[in-house]
């Protein structure tokens, strides 16, 4: 014969019922609180106070295109927009382990000096004269130091980047594949890419 198991009614247990109307007493204060202040500033005729949220004052958003991630010579005119001036070559670096837009390292570039002007008459240059000029020796260095510093080991991704107006002289890009190529399997890459008109 089975016998039947009777169970008695359950007691809500005393705890959870303290806690319960703890939580609802304090909702019940924080909404009553609020409400009491919209009221009398409603029957007053004052104004709600007007809060005024932080906004962050940073820089507009940057495309990942625009980030500095390796070494990166950027070849314009002198004159903006004026093929008949001399061409510069600026010299832009990242920042270590931050990111930086290609905007803030030109302006550190300009600040910094890392850049140089071509001589007028660098077409008829041979390439020994041509490594002797200031954008030369600026270029050369700049691919050693670099090297030096951050390409330890020959890898894929040791990369150089050249961004340059839509016509540049090939012999100023091709200046710069050599002295990357002088590295052998050290720099393997040269990345180029046309300098956007609304970006310079």
């Amino acid at each position: 014969m089975a016998f039947k198991k009777k169970e008695g009614i359950r007691d809500l247990e005393f705890p959870s019922l303290i806690d319960i109307i703890f939580l609802l007493l304090i909702f019940f204060l924080i909404t009553m609180q609020f409400s009491v202040e919209s009221t009398s500033a409603r029957k007053s005729g004052a104004k709600p106070p007007d809060i005024q949220l932080p906004h962050a004052e940073g820089s507009e958003d940057v495309a990942a295109e625009d980030i500095i991630s390796t070494l990166l010579f950027q070849i314009q005119y002198k004159v903006k927009n004026d093929p008949q001036s001399p061409r510069v070559v600026y010299v832009l670096e990242p920042a270590g382990k931050d990111s930086i837009s290609r905007a803030d390292a030109f302006n550190i570039a300009k600040r910094d000096s890392m850049f140089a002007e071509f001589p007028k008459d660098f077409l008829e240059m041979n390439k020994r004269k041509f490594r002797q000029t200031n954008a030369g020796q600026l270029i050369s260095n700049a691919i050693y130091e670099y090297k030096e510093e951050h390409f330890l080991a020959p890898s894929i991704e040791n990369t150089v980047e050249i961004r340059a107006e839509k016509n540049i002289e090939f012999k100023i890009i091709n200046y710069i594949m050599q002295e990357c190529s002088a590295y052998k399997d050290t720099i393997p890459r040269v990345i180029f890419r046309t300098l956007s008109r609304s970006k310079r």
